[in-house]
């Protein structure tokens, strides 16, 4: 059953943000399906060109800039919660906005990491889901940005 949940990397360019997005949501759906957790799981309609009206609407319903793409509601380790920036290369960086709430969001206690690789986030998220109470997850990746 682990080797049939392995994250595995579509053919598609990497310039495709939404393409390594969606690999990552179907990929994590599935794992949290198992514990009846699959709702937890969701995206942040930040993106997109609206035309005034629908974006006015959208922004008294709470739509903030800058709040990451991808929200896990589990709380592990030492975090209430996971997000996730999808950018699509290395090269790209957060907006001004972005990097303002992500750093907010970890100072409230939640794991916010910037991926460009649906494989990655997925074996963030495999560490994420393995903490233990107290735990916290320290990598080289997540500390540069």
């Amino acid at each position: 059953m682990r080797s049939f949940l392995r994250c595995q990397s579509l053919k598609v360019p990497p310039q495709k943000e939404t393409y390594t997005q969606q690999e990552f949501i179907s990929y994590a759906k599935l794992r949290l399906r198992m514990k009846d957790l699959e709702e937890l799981v969701y995206s942040n309609p930040n993106e997109g060109k609206r035309d005034p009206k629908n974006a006015s609407r959208m922004i008294a319903e709470g739509l903030t800039k800058g709040i990451p793409d991808v929200f896990i509601a589990i709380t592990k380790g030492i975090y209430h919660g996971m997000y996730i920036e999808f950018k699509r290369s290395e090269k790209e960086k957060p907006s001004p906005e972005q990097a303002e709430v992500i750093s907010k969001l970890r100072k409230q206690g939640y794991f916010v990491f910037i991926c460009h690789d649906s494989r990655v986030a997925c074996e963030l998220f495999e560490k994420y889901l393995a903490l233990k109470s107290g735990e916290s997850i320290i990598e080289e990746s997540v500390i540069r940005q």
